[in-house]
């Protein structure tokens, strides 16, 4: 296979079958960042031949690793399921970046054979044909389409899953940690604070706590005396106070040169500690596989865009790793990062790790040493 094809599968019975099939625990060091509920496949064949009075679809058929969902698969064939499967085709495009230009979507499909391949030498892998009612295929950069209805009768009684954030009434994230800091932002701009804390108190839910990570008694002197100033000046409203409070400091490492200390410090946002005249670090968190926040550190900060400064750029694994734990930490933040570099080899060896890494949310760009 020339090209990369990832699977998202739902069961009518079991649910989100593709989910966390992406991950760690599931494929080992194959993992890919941004797909962690999808599955990776590696051939794909779809037959249809001519009777003369249309066509007949003698099914499709793939192959993947075997992983978190092979056990569910056989589930799936064992019961009978009915499934909805979507297939998302890559390529390269003339940017030399991965993108996603083709679409197939299976309505009605049951698995009707399954062949597990474990042999020396080679991948662990599992070819799987399927039966189907319906096929829609889309190419996505082309603009062209086909779908097939075996039986139109049939077709309200196909499988669709429903979406995994359908839409609720508004009212459900009202007590969010989100909510409460917005309430700590609301009580300084109105000079009423205590009636905002009660506000939050009477939401319940996290409200109250995302009002303690703003103003607690360590922190609402300083809360007021910064955020008054942003406020009258008329540089910092609501959202941007909430995104504001995402980012956290912490002292930086003595361990580097100073040249690279001189580099990182004269980055946008950065900071030194008024007490001990070190520099500060900006950090945002990540979630790790036990659900638990980690602070990811980086050099500065601009508006919406963490930075990260590199003298030069090491492709070690240490180095990768920190990589992706920047990556995973803009994303669960909804941010964007930015590595900035004094030159373009340094900006080839980063892109080039990146696209290894499958890492599309830091951006390279050139920033001379002064």
């Amino acid at each position: 296979m020339s090209d990369i094809v990832y699977l998202m599968v739902s069961g009518q019975q079991q649910g989100a079958i593709s989910d966390g099939c992406g991950t760690i625990a599931s494929v080992g060091n194959r993992w890919q960042i941004g797909h962690e509920d999808e599955i990776f496949t590696f051939s794909l064949s779809n037959s249809i031949t001519s009777t003369g009075r249309g066509s007949h679809f003698h099914g499709l058929q793939f192959c993947k690793l075997i992983d978190k969902s092979t056990p569910l698969f056989v589930n799936a064939i064992n019961n009978n399921e009915q499934l909805y499967m979507e297939f998302y085709f890559y390529r390269i495009n003339r940017f030399g970046r991965w993108e996603k230009y083709y679409y197939i979507q299976l309505r009605g499909a049951f698995l009707s054979a399954i062949q597990h391949q474990f042999s020396e030498n080679n991948l662990d892998t599992e070819t799987i044909t399927i039966s189907y009612e319906y096929i829609l295929c889309k190419h996505l950069i082309a603009n062209t389409e086909f779908s097939y209805l075996a039986l139109p009768e049939n077709y309200n009684h196909l499988f669709i899953p429903r979406p995994k954030t359908p839409a609720d009434n508004g009212l459900k994230t009202l007590n969010s940690k989100g909510v409460g800091r917005l309430l700590a932002a609301g009580g300084i701009y109105n000079g009423n604070i205590d009636g905002f804390r009660e506000t939050a108190e009477k939401l319940g839910g996290d409200a109250p706590a995302g009002y303690e990570q703003v103003l607690n008694e360590k922190t609402i002197g300083l809360g007021i005396a910064a955020t008054s100033i942003l406020f009258a000046r008329k540089q910092l409203n609501l959202k941007q106070f909430e995104e504001l409070n995402k980012v956290k400091w912490v002292d930086e490492n003595a361990g580097m040169s100073k040249r690279a200390r001189n580099y990182n410090d004269s980055a946008t946002g950065a900071r030194s500690n008024i007490h001990t005249q070190k520099g500060q670090a900006p950090t945002i968190d990540r979630t790790d596989t036990k659900n638990n926040n980690r602070p990811v550190r980086f050099d500065g900060v601009d508006g919406n865009i963490m930075i990260d400064r590199k003298i030069s750029v090491v492709t070690t694994q240490k180095a990768k790793d920190q990589a992706v734990r920047q990556s995973n930490a803009l994303e669960n933040n909804k941010m964007t990062g930015r590595w900035e570099v004094p030159n373009q080899t340094q900006v080839n060896r980063a892109q080039k790790m990146f696209d290894e890494l499958g890492i599309k949310n830091i951006e390279v760009k050139i920033v001379k040493e002064q």
